[in-house]
């Protein structure tokens, strides 16, 4: 079996979840998905390039979620409504290292990727607004 892009983006994804940009280690990722260090390299082109990537697919993740809510829900009252978005995002959090991820990213970007990161996260609230 070979190993691609999305296998990494995987293991990447909770490790980047777990210790955030700065604790995370190509190596540890190579090593749990079951590649030397260097292979990860052939799909991205290094820490930076897996991280946005990882950024880019959570943004998805998370406004699909808010829009789907919003869908589903839009004959709530405002207060209910509300509620259940609050709910429904606290389990996202505790269960889904997709939101996990986006939401310490948001938080605390990476200093030299900071521009990037929160364009993304504006982009995510504009939308959201909508």
């Amino acid at each position: 079996m070979s190993i691609t892009a999305v296998q990494i983006k995987e293991i990447s994804l909770k490790n980047f979840a777990r210790n955030g940009y700065e604790g995370a280690s190509m190596s540890e990722i190579a090593e749990e998905v079951g590649i030397k260090k260097q292979s990860i390299y052939t799909h991205f082109k290094g820490k930076d390039d897996l991280f946005l990537a990882l950024c880019q697919d959570a943004y998805e993740h998370e406004i699909k979620f808010v829009m789907d809510y919003i869908e589903q829900n839009k004959d709530l009252h405002l207060k209910d409504f509300l509620y259940g978005l609050l709910l429904q995002s606290i389990a996202r959090y505790e269960k889904n290292h997709s939101t996990k991820f986006w939401i310490r990213t948001a938080f605390y970007p990476p200093v030299h990727l900071n521009d990037q990161v929160m364009h993304l996260t504006y982009k995510y609230l504009d939308r959201s607004e909508e």
